[in-house]
């Protein structure tokens, strides 16, 4: 069973993916032993599986899920690893690209989760918040980020919990920079409305 990173994992996590030229030249060599042995593959798991699954986990919220996509995506890199060319995209980034791809695959499979969380995100009142406001929990956070379309789910997750560049981002979906600053404004301004709109429905009057 995948265990999800502790928080001095995540701290070490966030260092590496900060400056993810320091590990590419040994994820290369890691990478090049892996294609001529497919069992070489375990020393890539264990340096990036933590990274991957606690993506994967803020995404879905669902330990389970969490591990069942873990596997799928680990099973599709082996796959596809005699395809893998770095090409200035770091082997984590392109780890990220599958995640978001499985990630997608089971959004839409989950639609009706998905529609679910819409109506709770939007169920409420609307008038203004008030001004004695408390900050959300992490699961009502989680929540509402969730509430999102899953390409704005996905560029908040990458900016903010993974701690990605708009680069790196731009490296991982494929699409221009401005795009992606495009879509994170969007992300934050809907997050920002759904947080108004749940301290609206906490704190409004009766």
């Amino acid at each position: 069973m995948t265990v999800l990173a502790s928080e001095s994992n995540l701290e070490m996590t966030s260092q590496i993916i900060a400056n993810p030229e320091a590990i590419s030249e040994t994820d290369q060599a890691l990478v090049e032993a892996a294609k001529c042995s497919p069992e070489k593959f375990a020393p890539l798991y264990d340096r990036h599986c933590t990274a991957i699954a606690n993506y994967l986990y803020r995404r879905t919220h669902d330990s389970h899920v969490t591990e069942d996509l873990l596997s799928e995506v680990f099973l599709s890199a082996l796959r596809d690893l005699p395809r893998y060319q770095p090409r200035g995209v770091p082997f984590r980034a392109w780890l990220y690209r599958i995640a978001g791809n499985a990630l997608r695959k089971w959004v839409r499979s989950n639609a009706r989760e998905q529609r679910r969380l819409q109506k709770i995100a939007d169920h409420g009142a609307t008038t203004p918040s008030c001004q004695n406001q408390m900050p959300l929990d992490d699961t009502a956070l989680l929540r509402l980020i969730h509430s999102l379309s899953a390409k704005h789910q996905e560029v908040i997750s990458l900016h903010y919990f993974e701690r990605l560049s708009l680069k790196q981002i731009t490296d991982i979906l494929g699409i221009l920079e401005g795009t992606v600053k495009s879509r994170l404004g969007r992300a934050r301004s809907l997050l920002r409305d759904r947080i108004q709109q749940a301290h609206s429905q906490q704190f409004g009057e009766d």
